[in-house]
């Protein structure tokens, strides 16, 4: 006899609910291609892992399209990327409901280096000659 989160394990991926609030910052590691049963058919979703989390994102239609916006539209260019998810209400049949919206972080953002603080930015230098009055 086990107890009630042998049974019950939890889910392999985010969930609405779970992300209420919450903001990761999260890099795509790879991107696999999932069916998933409907009431009554079957279709097939990108669903995206990421470095040191366990958890995976099922990427639904809006953030498919938030994410090639910036990425481009094949999915295997998103690899390496990074993204952020944030818990917020969204509307959905005249409703707020709980949901996960992908934001990716554009190249310029990702690539912008952080000073310590012991380093001292480089000169200003505009070009610009100085001129005495």
């Amino acid at each position: 006899m086990g107890k009630r989160d042998d049974y019950y394990a939890k889910s392999t991926y985010f969930g609405a609910d779970e992300m209420a609030g919450r903001t990761l910052k999260l890099t795509i590691a790879a991107v696999e291609d999932t069916e998933f049963e409907t009431d009554s058919k079957t279709v097939l979703k990108p669903v995206l892992t990421f470095r040191n989390q366990e958890k995976k994102l099922v990427v639904g239609a809006m953030n498919y399209d938030r994410l090639a916006d910036v990425f481009g539209d094949e999915t295997k260019g998103w690899v390496g990327r990074t993204i952020v998810l944030k818990g917020e209400k969204v509307p959905f049949r005249r409703k707020r409901v709980n949901s996960i919206i992908a934001q990716p972080v554009r190249a310029a953002q990702q690539s912008q280096p952080t000073l310590s603080a012991e380093e001292e930015p480089p000169p200003f230098d505009d070009e610009v000659p100085d001129f005495a009055p």
